[in-house]
């Protein structure tokens, strides 16, 4: 079945999909990892057998100091980066703002709310958004991610079949 044969979803249908695949509560009641759960030391060496070639494919981009000629709205705010040199060797700064079209990253939870605050709004297992403040997260942060994300993964050349 192709896209133009799939019926659309309802409202009423999508806005049932919050409590539908919710998973509070289900790693207990202070989780902070959600669905990376499943990513355990026995999926990780499952996942590290299946490699057949050991290639590795970067999701980097190079860093964007200038807005895109042509479309600036594909890179709004443009990295800030600023070199200094010492006699001793040098040293560099570098800005940038995450969310756009030119950077990849990936959002922790502290990112996410259930609703809008004005209405209660929370964060993933209940959390607390008062906790994420100007000068950073102090729940649901990508700190709790520090060992890293190591799983399966299947890439899809979606250019090459244009």
């Amino acid at each position: 079945m192709g896209l133009k044969d799939r019926t659309p979803t309802t409202i009423e249908e999508y806005l049932s999909y919050k409590q539908r695949f919710q998973n509070w509560g289900r790693w207990g009641s202070h989780d902070q990892f959600g669905t990376l759960n499943h990513i355990d030391t026995e999926s990780v060496s499952y996942a590290a057998g299946l490699v057949k070639e050991g290639r590795t494919v970067s999701c980097a981009n190079p860093i964007a100091t200038s807005t895109v000629v042509g479309d600036p709205r594909r890179n709004p705010r443009p990295a800030d980066h600023n070199m200094s040199v010492t006699q001793t060797g040098s040293g560099d700064y570098i800005g940038v703002y995450y969310h756009g079209y030119v950077n990849t990253h990936i959002d922790s939870l502290c990112h996410f709310f259930t609703g809008n605050l004005d209405d209660g709004g929370r964060l993933y297992n209940n959390g607390d958004p008062n906790l994420i403040t100007q000068s950073g997260a102090l729940s649901h942060s990508v700190d709790n991610w520090k060992d890293g994300i190591i799983t399966r993964g299947v890439l899809y050349d979606i250019p090459r079949h244009r």
